[in-house]
């Protein structure tokens, strides 16, 4: 009986290719999205579910009041919080502390390679999350001064096959050279988790040098905590007001409040702090809304077309099944015949669906210590800075000199050399810029931007003075340069100060001829290696750099451009499937038509009407729901362009021009066709 029905789905589908076509490219379509949708959907949902403990973890949180920026959350703490946290409440299991190691020159031997992973850690941080270690003991591994745990990959790069525990590397950074020793080698951490570094370095080598992490007065680091089983995290907060009141010295700036972040929401659910010292490919929630709706709306509209053609198709079979009961079927086995028939459709469009997902994935798949003033006519200018957008990774509060520390503002640091702003083509509004021949300025002058002296309410900031602490002279400022943006759209542009600190250079910035790019960075990279032997040489452009803060944004749009794409194609193919059997259906009343005088136009305007007044329905319904996504989606940026009116006249245009198009085909095919031919047998 099964080999029967097989042979008769078959033979339907051969018979009636159009139909097959349509039902079958339609579903796989559909199906392919959705499963592409699902596995996008289900990787974001899966950071940091790898580590065992996950349920138990939080990051701290602090809400602070700055000048100038307002009540902030802010995922960045002081250096003592962790081990406080730990004395404190018996409630923790145990507290970490994480901080990036910005780029340093890493070397053994011959080999010398920048990395920019790298952490500074407690030994707490193998207890809380799951670090696996291939080499050494996770327990001491970072206990000592100057220990290094590398993953996998930098211990075959710098060491080869050999096993590097106990050997010794140099680490290069702004405050000079140090030896490190080799303690433990970790498998490569997923890269499934908002956090990402490469290699571990003991906390209390930089803990011993710098007093700044063991002040309460200073937010630089992460901080994690691992709860008790069966401690809710409600039962700590309520007690972290006496417990801040207690450690945060009375008249500190830095008062603020403290609540803790369940690891899990990390990567969705930190859109509303303003710094995170770790944020690796920060998902969005609503993106999560968004896809998994489009997912859900394409595989409806997969299977309402399939059902719609399923529909329109019985008519033409009632004497298939007419026949069939007279020789002796019964209801069972037409039941049983029909709905064979659509689930080997559905395999079939299942095995398409996954040759689909198979060619898509990959497209789903695609995130210094010298000056060196070059010579070369292809090299324009050249500058230093601390990073590549002017903007270093802190910011502090700058209290305004002669206001008794009332005057104050949250501002970031920018250290530049004196031909930064002539390179980036930054235009100074107030006052000049750093000159060569004044060597005060690089001790005692800064520049602010006007987001900063807006703040302060400093119409004229020519003069006026911030405090540098201690006995040295106060900082003057020079000169107030135009905002500009050195992180992305998404984040408020920030009170800036920049001042000419040499020591704090890590990037060298060159502006070259767009002609000949390949043989200018040769000669620079020639330059490079006669001046700095020994240090390899790496460089990126800018565009680049501006490009990767958009990256999350671009593969989103990406991503919604081609499923939307998809979409339309469904319903294209669908409402091609229904303008076929509609024409066909009305064969017979086309040929009485035109028998009667009817026009070709006129036909082919009787025919498209009706799908076109349920398309501008549609749009009717659609706008609404689009605007308001859009407004939900431009909310993440903090700079944004309007929603015109205009975008949705178009949409609508483009949309009854495509359904149009997509049901004229036919629509003129019958209108032009014989009568005689639709009127023979009658």
């Amino acid at each position: 009986m099964f080999t029967n029905y097989l042979k008769i789905t078959l033979r339907n589908l051969r018979h009636n290719k159009i139909y097959s076509f349509i039902n079958i490219a339609g579903l796989a379509i559909g199906l392919a999205c959705f499963i592409l949708i699902s596995n996008f959907v289900k990787n974001e949902l899966s950071y940091d579910n790898f580590h065992e403990k996950a349920g138990r973890i939080y990051r701290a949180i602090g809400i602070h009041n700055r000048p100038g920026l307002g009540t902030v959350h802010n995922a960045v703490t002081p250096g003592p919080l962790a081990p406080a946290l730990k004395s404190d409440f018996p409630q923790i299991a145990s507290a970490v502390r994480i901080r990036p190691l910005f780029t340093v020159f890493c070397q053994f031997g011959e080999k010398g390679f920048y990395e920019s992973d790298g952490a500074i850690t407690d030994p707490a941080i193998f207890d809380i999350f799951t670090i696996p270690l291939k080499n050494g003991d996770p327990q001491t591994a970072l206990n000592n001064p100057y220990s290094l745990v590398l993953n996998e990959d930098l211990a075959h790069k710098y060491f080869g096959d050999e096993n590097p525990l106990g050997k010794t590397m140099s680490v290069h950074n702004n405050a000079g050279v140090d030896n490190y020793t080799i303690t433990g080698v970790m498998k490569n951490y997923p890269e499934n988790s908002h956090l990402k570094f490469s290699m571990l370095t003991s906390f209390v080598t930089f803990a011993e040098r710098d007093p700044w992490l063991r002040s309460w007065n200073n937010n630089s680091l992460a901080t994690y905590v691992l709860l008790q089983e069966g401690v809710a995290k409600a039962e700590l907060e309520k007690h972290f007001s006496a417990f801040l009141t207690k450690h945060i010295p009375e008249g500190s700036e830095n008062k603020m409040e403290l609540y803790l972040q369940p690891l899990q929401d990390i990567h969705l659910r930190s859109g509303h702090l303003l710094y995170q010292t770790y944020s690796h490919n920060q998902g969005n929630l609503n993106t999560i809304y968004m896809f998994s709706a489009i997912a859900l709306l394409v595989i409806l509209i997969a299977c309402i077309n399939f059902m719609n053609l399923a529909t329109a198709r019985s008519m033409k079979r009632a004497r298939e099944v007419g026949i069939r009961k007279v020789v002796g079927s019964n209801r069972r086995q037409l039941v049983y015949q029909f709905i064979g028939e659509s689930v080997i459709i559905s395999f079939l469009a299942l095995a398409l669906a996954v040759v689909l997902v198979q060619l898509a994935y990959p497209f789903f798949k695609t995130t210094f210590e010298n000056r060196i003033i070059f010579k070369n006519a292809n090299v324009l200018n050249a500058a230093a800075s601390a990073g590549q957008r002017g903007a270093s990774g802190s910011n502090g509060i700058m209290f305004v000199a002669g206001t008794n520390r009332e005057v104050r503002l949250m501002m970031r640091h920018s250290y530049v050399d004196f031909d930064f702003i002539d390179t980036m083509q930054m235009q100074i509004v107030q006052g000049r810029n750093f000159p060569h021949d004044f060597a005060a300025d690089t001790l005692t002058s800064v520049i602010i931007n006007e987001t900063a002296a807006r703040e302060l309410s400093w119409d004229d900031a020519l003069g006026k003075q911030f405090e540098s602490g201690g006995d040295s002279p106060n900082y003057t400022v020079i000169g107030v340069v135009k905002d500009y943006h050195f992180f992305s759209l998404h984040d408020k542009i920030e009170p800036l100060i920049m001042r000419v600190i040499p020591s704090q250079y890590s990037h060298l910035l060159l502006k070259i001829r767009p002609q000949e790019i390949a043989s200018t960075l040769a000669f620079i990279e020639e330059t490079w290696n006669k001046l700095i032997p020994g240090r390899p040489f790496e460089y990126g452009f800018l565009d680049d750099y501006f490009a990767r803060l958009y990256r999350t944004d671009e593969i989103t749009g990406k991503l919604f451009s081609a499923f939307a794409g998809l979409a339309i194609l469904i319903a294209c193919l669908g409402l091609f499937g229904l303008a076929s059997f509609t024409a066909e259906q009305k064969t017979k009343e086309i040929g009485i038509r035109k028998v009667l005088g009817a026009s070709v136009a006129g036909i082919v305007l009787l025919l498209s009407k009706e799908f076109t007044k349920w398309v501008v329905f549609a749009s009717l319904i659609a706008f609404p729901v689009a605007y308001l996504m859009m407004q939900e989606w431009l909310a993440d940026f903090v700079y944004r362009t309007a929603i015109q009116f205009g975008t949705f006249i178009l949409a609508a245009i483009l949309v009854v021009v495509i359904a149009l198009f997509t049901v004229s085909f036919q629509a003129i095919k019958a209108a032009l066709a014989n009568p005689v031919k639709a009127l023979r047998y009658e």
